[in-house]
C-alpha cells in the first residue's frame, strides 16, 4: 500500500486523530512525497497507517492525514486482534500477530525500531 500526505486542517479530524496529532507537530512527512505502509491499526475509531517518516523512524499516523494512492496490500500480510478486541491490526506477522513486537516498535524500543527497519530493507 502506497500513501501520500495531504494538507489538513486538524480542526476537521476526528478527535482521537486530533488528540493523537497535538503531541506530534511537526510530523516528520512531506506532503506529496510516496510512503510505503507496513501495516494498519484500527484502534476504536480511528485507522492508523504504520509509515517511515522522514527521520527514517517508524510511525504510526492517522490514516486520515492521506490519500491512499494504491491500495495493494503485500500478499503475507495477515489480521489479527488485540487489546480484547479494541485493536485490529492487519500487516506481516511479526508485527499483526505477535502484540508484544507491536507494543515495542509502537513505543519506539530501540531494538525493535531497529529490527523493523532491518527487515523493510531486506
Amino acid at each position: 500500500m502506497i500513501v501520500s500526505p495531504i494538507r489538513y486542517n486538524s480542526s476537521e479530524l476526528h478527535e482521537e486523530a486530533q488528540f493523537y496529532l497535538s503531541g506530534r507537530d511537526p510530523v516528520n512527512v512531506i506532503y506529496d512525497n510516496l510512503y510505503g505502509v507496513h501495516s494498519v491499526l484500527t484502534q476504536y475509531v480511528t485507522v492508523y497507517f504504520l509509515i517511515i517518516d522522514n527521520l527514517g523512524v517508524p510511525q504510526w499516523l492517522p490514516a486520515e492525514i492521506f490519500k491512499i494512492v494504491d491500495a495493494t496490500v503485500l500478499h503475507d500480510w495477515v489480521v489479527d486482534v488485540f487489546n480484547n478486541g479494541r485493536e485490529i491490526i492487519i500487516g506481516p506477522s511479526y508485527i499483526a500477530q505477535d502484540e508484544s513486537y507491536f507494543s515495542l516498535l509502537s513505543e519506539g524500543h530501540e531494538a525493535t525500531v531497529k529490527d523493523f527497519l532491518s527487515r523493510q530493507s531486506e
